[in-house]
Parts: C-alpha cells; sequence; structure tokens
C-alpha cells in the first residue's frame, strides 16, 4: 500500500507542472532597429538595420518597413537591412512591423499558436538649405536679400542655414567660381577679382540635396582729391592755407554707387583740417586749414 500510493502523488505532481505553463513557441517577437541620429541631406542615402530585432523562441523573422512621407528610391525592400532616399525636408517616421512564422501545432499539442508581430517606429530628421547668410562685422550673420557687394581682396564668412531651422545637420557642400569648397556649415571665400560689369556675379553655392546660390558683385574704388582751385601746373597733392578739396570716389565695375556696394565715406588719419559734408556716398569737402591732410576712402 505504501508503494503505490508514493507512485500516485508522483504522477499527480507532474501533471499539475504542465498547466498553464507559457511555452517559448508563444512568444512575440521583439522589434528594434537603428536609424541616422543625426539630420541627413535630402535626395541622400539613408541607412536603416533591424539587427536587433529578435524572437525570443528563436524562429524566422520577416520584415515589412514604412519609411513616411516623400520616400522613394528603396533599395533591400522588406529586409533587415534597407536603404531609402527623401524627396522633401522634414521630420520623417519610419515604424519597421516584425513578424515570426509559429508552428500553430507546436508546443507539443498542448496549444495553438499562430504566427506574431510587433512593431516599432522612430523618427529622421531630413534637411535642404534653407538660406545663406554672410558675417557682417556689425551685425552678425545677415540674410542675403538679391546681390552681395564685396571689396576685392576681401575674405567673407558665408553660413548655410538649414530647413528645418534649429536642427543639428552635417551642414552643405560648398562651390563656386570664387573658389568656395568644403563641406560643412561654415564656408571662408576670398574675392581676389573684380567683376567686370554689374551682371558679372561670382557665385557662392551652398548644396544640401536643394542648391542656394548666392550672387557677389566683386567692386573696387580709387578716392579722388580735386582742389576748388585747379590752375594749370598746380601740385595735386600739396593745397595752400585755408584752400578746400572737393572728395569723391569712383568704383569698378563702372555704374555702380557708393550707397549700392553698401557706403563710402572719407575719414581723415591724421594732421590737422576738417572734413564736411562727408557722407556715405563718397563725397565731401576737406578744408587744408594750416597742411596737407592724410585722406584715405573706406
Amino acid at each position: 500500500m505504501r508503494t503505490k500510493a508514493l507512485i500516485w502523488i508522483c504522477v499527480m505532481t507532474i501533471v499539475v507542472s504542465t498547466v498553464g505553463t507559457t511555452y517559448a513557441c508563444c512568444q512575440s517577437p521583439i522589434a528594434s532597429f537603428t536609424a541616422p541620429s543625426s539630420a541627413v541631406c535630402v535626395d541622400s542615402v539613408v541607412p536603416f538595420s533591424a539587427g536587433a530585432s529578435y524572437d525570443p523562441d528563436g524562429t524566422t523573422l520577416s520584415y515589412s518597413w514604412s519609411f513616411g512621407d516623400g520616400a522613394y528610391g528603396i533599395t533591400g525592400g522588406n529586409t533587415a537591412s534597407p536603404t531609402c532616399k527623401y524627396s522633401s525636408s522634414g521630420t520623417k517616421t519610419v515604424t519597421l512591423t516584425v513578424t515570426d512564422n509559429d508552428d500553430p501545432d507546436c508546443c507539443g499539442g498542448q496549444g495553438s499558436c499562430s504566427d506574431k508581430s510587433n512593431s516599432t517606429s522612430r523618427t529622421v530628421t531630413i534637411v535642404e538649405v534653407s538660406k545663406i547668410q554672410y558675417l557682417d562685422p556689425d551685425t552678425g550673420y545677415t540674410d542675403i536679400t538679391g546681390i552681395l557687394y564685396v571689396c576685392v581682396g576681401t575674405i567673407v564668412t558665408f553660413k548655410a542655414i538649414p530647413n528645418p531651422s534649429g536642427v543639428s545637420w552635417p551642414g552643405a557642400v560648398w562651390d563656386g567660381t570664387c573658389g568656395a569648397s568644403g563641406s560643412g556649415e561654415i564656408a571662408y571665400v576670398k574675392f581676389p577679382t573684380v567683376s567686370s560689369s554689374t551682371t558679372d556675379y561670382k557665385t557662392v553655392t551652398a548644396t544640401c540635396g536643394n542648391t542656394i546660390t548666392a550672387n557677389v558683385i566683386v567692386f573696387d574704388f580709387e578716392g579722388q582729391l580735386t582742389p576748388d582751385d585747379p590752375f594749370y601746373g598746380r601740385n595735386w597733392e600739396k593745397y595752400g592755407l585755408e584752400e578746400t578739396v572737393g572728395l569723391s570716389c569712383t568704383l569698378t565695375p563702372s555704374g555702380l554707387t557708393a550707397t549700392q556696394v553698401g557706403g563710402l565715406k572719407w575719414t581723415k588719419s591724421s594732421g590737422v583740417g576738417d572734413v564736411s559734408n562727408n557722407g556715405n556716398d563718397g563725397g565731401g569737402k576737406y578744408d587744408a586749414k594750416r597742411s596737407l591732410e592724410m585722406l584715405c576712402c573706406i
């Protein structure tokens, strides 16, 4: 009798241990993928990887992707590592759905397990160049509206502004007729050659999928001093007491005005005397008083 009782207890224990068990083949897969953490330019290849996705019961996964608005040029399709491009800027929502291939008759006949799916989403930021700014010594970075006028030999700092604004982005690829090159947010460009006419634009371009162009007229100028008494044979660099001298500037290319290039103003660099009628148009009067004054046109 004692032997039979022990056997009965062991059998009951085994049966109870199988009731309510969750089998590995009935678990849902885990969806996970990587995407670029920084912004990517419009029309650039954007890579994704679902290598971190898995199924706890070890069955094979299939992948289904939704790349969001503006996606095109998809390669790899519904695989673990597809790529695509985007035709427009903005924040794009990318969704991955993974599905396992559980056998409906798995678990040793203890239950019916159908295929299961799981999804996860991430966002990627796609950018383009919104505009180009230049560094003004007085006002800081300033929008370029229309034509930018630059004095020959000047090095100008340009900055590419992204759309959407305020994002961390890779910057732009720089190019142009005056040697702009490289990539990034900032470009330093020197303008060594005067424009041949008021329509001879030197260009600076910034590209991030799209291209924005800044048109530059490179100018030069020369100051002219004209005494009020231009008698024949006089010395044009030495002036008599209390003599007045007209001040003016000539710009190249012809047809430009001092106002267009941002203003030209005479200043006295040393000595005595007074400069009057001195606006930003490159003109004015100089009263020599007691000695020759040293002047410059800036």
